[in-house]
């Protein structure tokens, strides 16, 4: 009788490392077909190595959840710095904690960087070291101003850059905007998409263009941002991409039926990059904040509908200086 080939998992050991070794796509290794059941074979063995999954789960999400960082031992690259990819890929009893990304010496970038939640973002990145803070937004005027205030608290001149950009304008425009704050300050180590805006309103009352533009500005200028900042970060094999949603990017609240769905977009965007960044050594996080006090929710304040005023007093309104301590 012949004896059975061992398994890990439902896949065989042979197969795990050709597998793993193919999914890293930068150095793919000989052709061979792989299953959906082999697929599910590497993800079961990986969940069942993985001690207290679902005590862990409390913490942090889903089984998958937890489990999705594992992509990270399972590239060749990151695997040769602890031996082999199959010692590695047969050897995983911990799941890798959050990269850790020093801001000192950085250079960092935020969208919607002139008011509020992402100006008093730059000022704390200044303040902890960043070297150079390059902000992009619409108002020029209002750029400009934000640039005199920071560096009336005392920072050097070359540290704070700006730059006008309608986020709207299309992918190319945006490309070419990133290849000349790369030209003018470096290499970007820090993207931060805190562009947004804001529009509330029970469904049928909306604009009919509100879901079209808070979904062009919410999301689709993060995802633009992302692609064209993304290649020089995976070249380097460092970087980190924070997100502003929101805390209707959590749950969903009457009155935001075009808001919230575009901030449920960053959050699944972000989940997807973190998972697939890992082998790059790239950080991805993203930012819940509640009522701010900035003069965009000021703003919303003018023209709330009564049912949405009723649900935002009950929550409150957080100190802006406190947020980017988070």
């Amino acid at each position: 009788m012949k004896n059975k080939k061992k398994k890990q998992g439902n896949i065989e050991k042979g197969k795990l490392y050709k597998l793993v070794m193919n999914l890293e796509f930068d150095n793919p290794t000989e052709n061979e077909n792989f299953k959906s059941k082999d697929y599910e074979g590497l993800v079961d063995s990986a969940i069942k190595r993985v001690p207290n999954t679902f005590h862990k789960c409390l913490y942090g999400g889903s089984v998958l959840g937890e489990a999705a960082p594992l992509y990270q031992f399972l590239s060749y690259d990151v695997a040769t710095k602890r031996g082999t990819p199959q010692e590695c890929c047969l050897s995983i009893y911990f799941l890798p904690g959050r990269l850790l990304f020093v801001i000192e010496g950085k250079h960092a970038v935020i969208t919607g960087g002139s008011k509020g939640i992402g100006r008093c973002i730059a000022e704390q990145l200044l303040e902890e070291g960043c070297k150079i803070v390059s902000i992009i937004a619409r108002d020029l005027e209002a750029l400009e101003k934000a640039k005199k205030e920071i560096l009336q608290l005392g920072f050097e001149e070359d540290s704070v850059k700006i730059y006008s950009c309608d986020l709207n304008s299309g992918q190319k425009i945006i490309k070419d905007l990133i290849e000349k704050i790369i030209a003018d300050s470096g290499p970007i180590d820090l993207l931060i998409n805190n562009a947004g805006t804001c529009i509330q309103n029970s469904f049928d009352e909306l604009p009919e263009d509100a879901f079209e533009k808070q979904m062009k500005t919410n999301f689709f200028s993060a995802v633009y941002m992302t692609r064209a900042i993304l290649p020089q970060m995976k070249e380097r094999r460092c970087g980190h991409i924070s997100f502003v949603s929101s805390a209707a990017g959590q749950c969903a609240i009457w009155g935001y039926s075009a808001y919230s769905p575009s901030k449920f977009a960053v959050r699944a965007f972000a989940d997807v990059l973190y998972m697939e960044l890992l082998p790059y050594e790239i950080g991805v996080s993203v930012l819940f904040p509640p009522n701010t006090a900035t003069e965009g929710f000021d703003e919303e304040l003018k023209n709330m509908p009564e049912q949405v005023r009723q649900i935002s007093n009950s929550a409150g309104v957080f100190p802006l200086n406190k947020l980017p301590q988070h």
